[in-house]
């Protein structure tokens, strides 16, 4: 099937050489999940049997970068360590998912969020899809818990930063804090961090815009971001 009928092909930024075999060996029980095949052996259209058995592997399929993950002496020893990884991994394919970050990114939430800071754009693009699942990679938490949490950490009021006409010029430092913050977890919207403002999308990107070259003020909305998270996620 593939990009043929379904798509494009799919390309995932992996943080290290663990998360890597992770991915392998759930890529290898595919025809086991879809009931292709009752043994991953007998699958023709699988490379399993290259990394797990030493099957000759066309030209084009490089195993040794893969088997050198595993442990063992020998190249042989290697391949039996591969298969045990498979086997061992069969409780664990639906937490794979879990660690899909913006469904492009394998690997940790603090690593996801070094990657949505140093290469993403400031503004999320609903139409592209990679960009559009940053809006739902936090779906998980409870934004109001998170305001909440964040409004105690710096003693403000968020009702006042709403309503009030005129904002002191504190509350207006407290309140940059807050949208960087929000901004950093890379899940949630510019048209969303405004609503919870009272300001447009436009705002909140000329905001954090400025916020992005002020190192001082950058380094307490990190702060304040690991904070606020690490009371509500797990690793």
């Amino acid at each position: 099937m593939g990009h043929l009928f379904q798509g494009r092909f799919k390309a995932i930024l992996v943080q290290s050489e663990t998360f890597m075999l992770r991915l392998s060996t759930y890529n290898h029980r595919n025809p086991l999940r879809a009931n292709l095949a009752e043994r991953l052996s007998d699958y023709r259209w699988s490379s399993y049997r290259h990394y797990a058995y030493g099957q000759q592997s066309p030209p084009w399929l490089n195993t040794d970068d893969l088997l050198t993950l595993c442990s063992g002496n020998t190249l042989r020893e290697k391949r039996k360590d591969y298969r045990k990884h498979v086997q061992s991994y069969s409780d664990e394919d639906p937490s794979l998912g879990e660690d899909i970050r913006l469904g492009f990114i394998l690997g940790s939430r603090e690593y996801a969020a070094q990657i949505i800071e140093k290469f993403l754009p400031l503004e999320v693009n609903p139409d592209i899809p990679r960009q559009r699942s940053r809006v739902h990679e936090n779906s998980r938490q409870s934004l109001p818990g998170i305001l909440a949490r964040a409004c105690a950490q710096l003693d403000c009021d968020l009702e006042l930063m709403r309503n009030a006409p005129r904002i002191p010029r504190n509350l207006l430092y407290k309140r940059d804090l807050l949208l960087y913050s929000l901004w950093l977890l890379g899940s949630i919207s510019n048209k969303e961090i405004g609503r919870q403002f009272g300001l447009t999308s436009s705002s909140v990107s000329k905001r954090i815009s400025s916020i992005h070259h002020d190192k001082q003020t950058k380094n307490k909305a990190l702060k304040l971001k690991s904070l606020i998270t690490n009371q509500d996620l797990t690793p």
